[in-house]
């Protein structure tokens, strides 16, 4: 489980790419906020070994759109 803030921001165009992002929470307790930046100074890049979520359970198609 990270120790990190985790960002939010599903508008963030480095999304799929970024550890903040995609990391898999602590079920208990995790620390979130919404990095606004394009150029995100906080960007994690993914690394070979981490355990990160899908986007589709991050970010489900919803019924509808797009």
């Amino acid at each position: 489980m990270p120790y990190i803030f985790m960002c939010k921001n599903r508008k963030c165009p480095r999304r799929k790419d970024c550890y903040r992002y995609r990391a898999v929470p602590d079920p208990h307790w995790q620390a979130r906020f919404e990095f606004e930046h394009s150029r995100c100074s906080h960007f994690l890049p993914l690394q070979p070994n981490d355990k990160v979520r899908p986007m589709s359970e991050i970010e489900p198609k919803r019924k509808g759109k797009t």
